[in-house]
């Protein structure tokens, strides 16, 4: 089964503010950029720091 990642941010912003509509997207596109470079450290800490510097939602926004 094929998970479409498009499909499913769309599900979570169904309904949700502009703020968290745009903080999802953020979020997504450092993870897309994130997993395209190879890496294989997906922890909260790790993710939630490289967010931060790219002013998107921290660590404790993501916990």
């Amino acid at each position: 089964m094929e998970l479409d990642i498009d499909v499913i941010l769309e599900d979570l912003k169904d309904g949700k503010v502009p703020r968290t509509k745009q903080n999802l997207d953020t979020l997504n596109n450092i993870l897309k950029v994130y997993a395209e470079s190879g890496q294989k450290d997906f922890s909260i800490t790790q993710i939630g720091r490289i967010s931060a510097a790219e002013s998107g939602p921290g660590y404790e926004a993501l916990r």
